[in-house]
């Protein structure tokens, strides 16, 4: 840790820190929300951070947005997160077939579950309720429709808008998809794109105006500080509530303009986190700057096999419920590491060859 003032500086790999801890945290919460227990979990998981958790990536990816024309921005989000998208869709199915087939033994009910999953995940439906039919929802993975399409509009926007239009372009966009939530669940995220659009927004502010980067008063900090924090005793108290994956904001625009402010708040807090360099610290960037692999990854695992088997392992287990959660939560974040790094060491054996 440096010793004196600490500065914020534009760097690479400035978010990841923060996306380390949003990938761990993640799987984390998975785990959790899936099994009725009360302990460890639930102590490390404040509202606060747990809705700015997903606002707080869309922030981070405005942060380094570049305006293109809306052709190669389509191409760009294509390439980056809509093939690894398909990859995923993919493997959640081969796997959950596999899964399904070999654990409970009846490939005509493997099959059909199996073209459940293929379905939901293809559509991107985050609610269990779609047309009437009783699916399950597509996991994790509507955040990276999400975040296509969020760009894709935005970057629209940035075509033809600027300064506070641009701003009240996107929280109108964000508005009209939390209206329309009320009354209709569409495919593949639309919904969730348009309010990831007024978050990429705030990102794209923040970079502009050098809000990260801008040396603060000690006065400036504390009256933010101060003003974040009785905003979210506020937001407690009047049961504000966001939950992005479905669409549910429970005051509106009034709790998505709220969320993207407690985003920025939270990641400005790990960019000073920064200063620390040690193993733990460097582990966690180290998944931040894989984050895609680890999102992807966690999706397949959590969608194949991953809530079937912690229901089981809950109905077998014998021991305190928090410890079953903690090890459970320990042996998933082993294993969809271990999938990570093995998947960049062949990925970079093909490189290599491509390259010779």
């Amino acid at each position: 840790m440096p010793k004196g003032k600490y500065y914020i500086k534009n760097t690479l790999g400035m978010f990841n820190l923060y996306k380390g801890f949003a990938m761990i945290f993640m799987i984390m919460h998975h785990t959790y929300e899936k099994v009725p227990v009360i302990g460890i979990l639930q102590m490390v998981s404040p509202p606060f951070i747990v809705s700015a958790a997903m606002p707080a990536l869309f922030v981070i990816s405005g942060y380094g947005f570049r305006k293109t024309t809306n052709k190669k921005c389509v191409v760009k989000q294509w390439n980056t997160l809509i093939i690894p998208f398909i990859y995923v869709l993919i493997s959640v199915t081969i796997v959950h077939f596999l899964y399904y087939f070999f654990v409970f033994g009846e490939r005509r009910v493997a099959i059909e579950e199996t073209a459940k999953i293929f379905m939901i995940t293809a559509l991107g439906i985050t609610y269990e309720n779609f047309l009437g039919f009783n699916l399950p929802m597509c996991g994790p993975i509507w955040f990276i429709l999400a975040l296509a399409l969020g760009n894709i509009l935005f970057n629209f926007l940035l075509n033809h808008l600027e300064g506070i239009k641009l701003l009240i372009a996107a929280a109108g966009v964000a508005t009209l998809g939390w209206i329309i939530g009320l009354f209709v669940i569409l495919p593949w995220c639309i919904l969730q794109g348009m309010i990831a659009t007024f978050f990429i927004c705030i990102g794209y502010f923040v970079k502009k105006n050098k809000l990260f980067t801008t040396s603060w008063s000690t006065r400036q900090k504390v009256l933010s500080i101060g003003t974040i924090l009785v905003l979210n005793i506020i937001a407690m108290i009047a049961g504000d509530k966001c939950i992005m994956a479905y669409n549910y904001y429970s005051h509106g625009i009034i709790t998505i303009i709220f969320n993207g402010i407690s985003a920025v708040f939270v990641i400005y807090c790990f960019l000073y986190l920064n200063r620390f360099d040690g193993i733990i610290s460097n582990a966690i960037r180290n998944i931040g700057r894989l984050s895609l692999y680890v999102y992807c990854i966690h999706s397949v695992e959590y969608m194949g096999f991953g809530r079937y088997f912690q229901y089981d392992l809950a109905n077998n287990w014998k021991w305190h419920p928090a410890l079953y959660s903690l090890s459970l939560f320990c042996g998933r974040l082993f294993l969809v590491l271990v999938a990570t790094y093995f998947l960049v060491w062949i990925k970079g054996i093909i490189e290599n060859r491509e390259k010779k």
